[in-house]
């Protein structure tokens, strides 16, 4: 009797230790009050809008005044970029106190000339003489002008594994990379804080809308040729 007594102790005890067991398996996956969602990746990640410095280096030799086609070229193109999204003016900035001043002053000369030619206002250039550090016998003269840039301010760096876990929430990496091909590819900066205003609407094609309103007419457009705009005629009997 004592032994079946015991046996029957020992399978409630087994029983209740299984319970338990499943009742914390139970609480640790399906908690009826789970922890928070992290915040969306548009917070993690924001875009920030900074002022960077755009450069570009012109080679110039001690016995070489002229610039080459390759680097008219280059000063053009760095002409077009500042037209479309510098800020304040272009610097200049013309080697001091090296073998290659004189030359680098002659042709400090040729890229304002070229500068304006691309559409570059005259008082947006300024000629800044520099002395280089290092002793370099024939420094570069650099061109540079501030612009608004984008960009996310940390690296994207996979810091959670993924694979193991029941969590069916945003990881702490998902989203970054998404954020920093965007940042690098917009072409307006300005566009990531808001909309541009709209375009004010042609005065002459509204004033003759508002002719035919007036007189009771068809306000619709008419087309020459409804059907000069068809790409392909495949199927067409």
């Amino acid at each position: 009797m004592a032994f079946a007594k015991t046996i029957r102790r020992c399978r409630a005890w087994l029983a209740l230790g299984a319970i338990g067991l499943a009742t914390a398996g139970c609480n640790q996956h399906f908690s009826p009050n789970p922890p928070a969602a992290p915040p969306e990746y548009e917070r993690r990640h924001p875009i920030l809008l900074t002022r960077a410095t755009q450069t570009a280096t012109i080679e110039i030799g001690s016995h070489r005044p002229t610039i080459t086609g390759i680097q008219q070229s280059d000063i053009a193109g760095f002409a077009r970029a500042f037209r479309m999204d510098g800020e304040g003016a272009i610097a200049v900035n013309v080697p001091s106190g090296t073998a290659n001043e004189a030359a680098a002053a002659h042709a400090a000369r040729d890229i304002r000339r070229i500068l304006e030619e691309n559409g570059v206002p005259a008082h947006a250039i300024a000629h800044r003489p520099y002395r280089p550090e290092g002793g370099v016998p024939a420094p570069p003269i650099v061109l540079s002008y501030t612009r608004l840039r984008a960009s996310v301010p940390h690296v994207c760096a996979v810091t959670t594994d993924i694979d193991m876990g029941f969590d069916t929430q945003q990881w702490e990496n998902y989203g970054c990379a998404t954020q920093r091909n965007l940042a690098a590819i917009v072409a307006n900066p300005n566009d990531l804080q808001g909309p541009r205003p709209m375009d004010r609407p042609p005065a002459q094609r509204r004033y003759e809308v508002l002719d035919r309103f007036y007189r009771g007419s068809d306000t619709s457009t008419e087309y020459r040729n409804p059907t000069a705009g068809s790409a392909s005629r495949v199927g067409v009997q």
